[in-house]
């Protein structure tokens, strides 16, 4: 990646999604209705809605502190 802001690799969405993250001591997070996810080099960053505190909320997390993360696809996303 350029040092120009860590270019994201993938682009903000509006599209409401759900995304999985496994940590290192095997819990999962799952994380509904999210928005504007942007993968870094070094973080993953994203928006999200509480499921129990009903409260839009934003998130990252160290890629170095999680073993992997799901998002899910959008209609007609080709992965590219």
């Amino acid at each position: 990646m350029d040092a120009q802001g860590q270019e994201a690799e993938e682009r903000g969405s509006r599209m409401k999604k759900d995304l999985i993250i496994w940590m290192p001591n095997g819990h999962t997070m799952k994380f509904e209705n999210v928005t504007e996810f942007r993968g870094f080099e070094t973080i993953i960053q994203f928006e999200y809605d509480g499921v129990s505190t009903s409260k839009h909320r934003r998130a990252a997390f160290e890629r170095s502190k999680i073993l992997g993360y799901a998002l899910e696809k959008e209609a007609g996303d080709d992965g590219n």
